[in-house]
């Protein structure tokens, strides 16, 4: 695992050299804008219930309407284990040429055990569809991060590539974009390398 971010010191390697980056430009004049993130499998998340935020309205504007009519067929309401996976590849103009929403369920229950099982089922995905490149973008939610720090959801993330990592022979690098003021906070998460978990569970995100 190499950091190509000149604030970090040092780097960890995994055996088979999968990219860690740092894209700490969200919301900056360098923003190219979510839907223009150039990638294999993009990940976006959404609460049960929520509407379509900002980020995803432009997204699937940009995919001509696919992301949105993939979640109607689905009845896609982001109860916590659901899940979409919007192939783009044939659609003119798309940056992506996979866009997963994973469904996380209510605030009330978000926590920790949620985070784990959604990096898994992205791996897991990410598996099947033999991508390069992961993009995870770091959304600014006061709700989800007053109950899971952005730093222990990237230790989490960096925990599970090492658990997966030899059943994601294609998988090269894992991009986190993110706003400059949560820099920090991956980076700490990237550097943070140890397991937290006491005893490792690996839920599955569907039986939570």
């Amino acid at each position: 695992m190499k950091f190509h971010n000149p604030m970090i010191l040092r780097s960890i390697d995994l055996p088979r050299g999968i990219t860690f980056t740092l894209n700490p430009i969200m919301g900056t004049q360098e923003d190219p804008g979510i839907e223009n993130l150039e990638t294999d499998l993009l990940v976006l998340t959404q609460m049960t219930s929520s509407k379509m935020s900002e980020g995803m309205q432009k997204i699937d504007r940009k995919l001509s309407g696919a992301l949105s009519a993939a979640m109607k067929e689905r009845a896609f309401g982001g109860d916590r284990g659901d899940f979409i996976v919007v192939d783009c590849r044939s659609i003119s103009g798309a940056k992506q040429k996979y866009v997963l929403v994973a469904g996380l369920g209510s605030h009330k229950s978000f926590n920790s055990f949620v985070i784990c099982g959604l990096m898994r089922l992205v791996l897991e995905e990410a598996q099947k569809l033999g991508v390069q490149k992961l993009t995870i973008p770091f959304m600014p939610n006061r709700q989800t991060e007053a109950q899971v720090s952005l730093a222990a959801s990237v230790n989490t993330l960096v925990c599970k590539v090492r658990m997966f990592q030899d059943d994601l022979p294609k998988l090269q690098e894992v991009e986190l974009f993110c706003t400059p003021q949560a820099r920090q906070y991956l980076q700490d998460g990237l550097m943070g390398h140890t397991p937290r978990c006491m005893l490792c569970r690996n839920p599955e995100l569907s039986k939570l």
